[in-house]
């Protein structure tokens, strides 16, 4: 009886460190603004988890070689024409280091990227990496493209990010699951 015992304090410890060290590498925070925004604009909120997840790794200060600011890794003339849309009053570059104004501008451009490629989450999350005109472009080479989907990625960066994104998204519907 006393080793049956020990066995179960031993699986309950290890499944313990588990979950805690998986909500280490699969943070959720914002959840309820996070649910909110997502709502807002119609998109997946596991997918908005897992984009914060991969730009930023949910640091609000991040700026990345580009240039791209804050949780969703915003470049700054993008930020600016979504700022406009929204009626954004008095709307500065430094706003993007804010976390709920760089979600509520991230998630604009996520649903105007979705929309922009016919609801085709793949090459939204491409253009949201390479940038939408880069996608374009690539959709008009047979080599990358049969008409409906990708064939090749021709960024290695891109493909790996989609492919993250992809996997983040899946692991983030589990843990909204919980």
């Amino acid at each position: 009886m006393k080793k049956l015992w020990i066995t179960i304090c031993f699986c309950a410890l290890v499944i313990g460190l588990t979950c805690i060290f998986f909500l280490m590498l699969f943070p959720v925070r914002y959840r309820e603004y996070i649910e909110e925004i997502s709502n807002k604009y119609n998109l997946d909120m596991s997918l908005v988890l897992s984009v914060i997840n991969i730009e930023s790794g949910w640091d609000e200060k991040a700026v990345s070689s580009s240039g791209a600011v804050g949780l969703m890794q915003v470049m700054s003339a993008t930020a600016k024409e979504v700022a406009q849309k929204l009626e954004m009053e008095n709307y500065e570059d430094s706003d993007l280091y804010e976390g709920k104004i760089n979600i509520e501008i991230g998630c604009f451009y996520l649903r105007y990227l979705i929309d922009l490629f016919g609801g085709n989450e793949k090459l939204a999350l491409c253009a949201y990496n390479a940038g939408p005109n880069k996608v374009k472009e690539w959709q008009s080479n047979i080599d990358y493209w049969d008409g409906k989907d990708f064939i090749k990625i021709p960024y290695k960066e891109t493909e790996k990010y989609v492919n993250k994104a992809k996997l983040n998204k899946k692991i983030y519907k589990f843990i909204l699951q919980l």
